[in-house]
């Protein structure tokens, strides 16, 4: 007879827990539903050009893709397959946390390295629910001040949605984000009042991420500040 006799040593220590949230998904044919392999997928955290997290995965047999680890924010996401692009604005990513995507590429379309499908996750509700610093709120009466104002080229004067803007001030830790909708308009609320940093950053294919700088906005209790921001997003042909 065989006897199971404890021999007094200590389990194996667990492995630590992941930290942080994750962007996870899967890459589907728009048309035919079917997984798509090998797309690039590459995530652009959103807020100061300092210390952004920039991160790349592809997706496997069955379409799924998954990039751990990733501190508290909103991120760019990019897809590629083969020459067609969608890009995803405004995914808010929790500590501990899981934001899940459906990413559909319409390969039968037209395309060329120059042309984007976009998807803006600040219009999806439960998104907005999610990460409440995308919707828009009034502005706490006596406490926080407010910034709107238009992003556009600066020689075509086109507007350029999707846009983000991001305001810093000393002695608040993390930036406040908003995306210019689709008409170019932003609106960051409930800020402290204070003197703001504002950097705005637009992303081009053949020249990467463009950032403008206004130093000096002024932000007061019970107001809005009016800044209007201009970027020079002419491509060359």
């Amino acid at each position: 007879m065989a006897l199971a006799t404890a021999c007094g040593h200590a389990p194996p220590p667990r492995a630590p827990a992941p930290t942080g949230g994750a962007i996870a998904g899967t890459v589907r044919d728009a048309s035919s539903g079917d997984a798509l392999s090998f797309a690039d997928i590459e995530i652009t955290e959103w807020g100061s050009m300092k210390d952004r997290t920039v991160r790349t995965a592809s997706s496997r047999a069955d379409g799924e893709f998954a990039l751990t680890g990733l501190r508290k924010g909103l991120y760019l996401v990019d897809v590629r397959y083969g020459e067609h692009r969608v890009r995803v604005f405004a995914v808010p990513v929790d500590p501990h946390d899981t934001t899940r995507l459906k990413v559909t590429v319409d390969t039968g379309a037209l395309s060329s390295d120059k042309s984007y499908q976009y998807v803006d996750m600040a219009k999806n509700p439960v998104i907005a629910a999610k990460a409440p610093e995308l919707a828009r709120h009034g502005i706490a009466a006596a406490r926080t001040g407010a910034i709107r104002g238009v992003v556009t080229e600066i020689a075509s004067k086109q507007r350029l949605p999707g846009a983000v803007v991001a305001a810093t001030t000393p002695g608040v830790r993390d930036a406040q984000l908003a995306i210019a909708d689709d008409k170019g308009d932003y609106q960051l609320h409930g800020l402290p009042p204070g003197t703001y940093t504002l950097s705005v950053y637009y992303h081009l294919v053949e020249r990467g991420n463009i950032e403008v700088r206004r130093t000096g906005v002024a932000v007061t209790a019970g107001h809005e500040t009016v800044v209007d921001l201009e970027l020079d997003a002419v491509t060359e042909d």
